[in-house]
């Protein structure tokens, strides 16, 4: 399974196979022609069973990576993850769920399944975001900062 993290300015991979990372890579995708951007990725990897992708990068992105990835590997499900309500023992506190970027979803999400108890959540990224999470896995809120450079 390839799972796939689609930043403000970097793409970040991973392969899973058999309980492990067996392959990894990352590319600051800013500057880079969308056409060829998954070419650059991934053109050397054999065909995933699926392909998981979280991204904030916008539509444009989203097409571009489909765009390249079904001809590539034809019949591979693929999926955008989207921020949700509630699931994997985490539940959101916005009204609006959609508001709160996918990429502050999962790192909630990836920290309650891994330690599993009231925790903050900092993700440093192009902005640093910091969540807290209730016990029971509620959302309790957070912020996000933007990062200068």
């Amino acid at each position: 399974m390839l799972l796939v993290d689609v930043g403000n300015s970097q793409i970040k991979w991973v392969v899973w196979e058999n309980g492990r990372f067996t392959r990894r890579g990352k590319l600051f995708h800013r500057e880079l022609d969308r056409e060829t951007l998954a070419e650059r990725l991934w053109g050397d990897l054999q065909r995933p069973s699926r392909v998981l992708i979280a991204n904030v990068a916008g539509a444009q992105m989203a097409t571009a990576l489909r765009e390249w990835i079904e001809p590539t590997w034809a019949a591979v499900p693929v999926q955008f993850v989207t921020t949700e309500a509630a699931n994997f023992g985490v539940r959101n506190a916005y009204p609006n769920p959609a508001q709160m970027g996918v990429d502050r979803w999962v790192a909630m999400v990836g920290a309650r399944a891994r330690i599993n108890q009231a925790c903050c959540v900092v993700d440093c990224g192009t902005a640093i975001t910091i969540d807290a999470l209730a016990t029971d896995g509620s959302h309790l809120g957070g912020v996000i900062f933007p990062v200068y450079s």
